[in-house]
């Protein structure tokens, strides 16, 4: 078993951010990180969260099908402050909206290292930030034709 660790990861911005992610650990849904902006996230709904999970894939009769489903998401949360105060003290932010992507690997138990290896690579490599058909789909919500 791999040893749980923090990430670090930046984004696209044209000074990119650094975001920190502490793991929280496992539980039966996976492995779960969230932003670290200090001891403890000001506000935790603003919090970015990641999550991995590795299952067995099981028949509807209780067998196991031989491949296993490791499984990535990530969320980032927008804040904002909707309301203002008659009392002069402004309102927490709430969430306004928060962007997500989630990846999903079918891995048959009886591939090999290498071929998982070259799977991951070949899927981080089509959907990679130089193809412009994959950034125009998600940074300008265009469609492929």
């Amino acid at each position: 078993m791999a040893a749980l660790s923090s990430l670090t990861s930046v984004n696209g911005d044209p000074t990119p951010i650094t975001y920190q992610f502490s793991p929280l650990g496992p539980d039966d849904k996976g492995t779960q990180w969230f932003e670290q902006t200090g001891p403890v996230p000001i506000n935790g709904q603003a919090a970015a969260r990641f999550s991995a999970s590795l299952r067995r894939s099981i028949q509807p009769g209780g067998k196991l099908t031989g491949i296993a489903r490791a499984e990535f998401a990530l969320w980032v949360p927008t804040m904002e402050t909707v309301a203002t105060s008659d009392s002069g003290i402004a309102p927490p932010p709430t969430t306004a909206y928060t962007c997500a992507a989630r990846e999903v690997y079918m891995l048959p138990e009886r591939s090999t290292k290498q071929e998982r290896k070259n799977l991951r690579v070949l899927f981080s490599g089509a959907k990679g930030a130089t193809n412009p058909s994959i950034v125009a789909m998600i940074d300008d919500l265009q469609n492929l034709y």
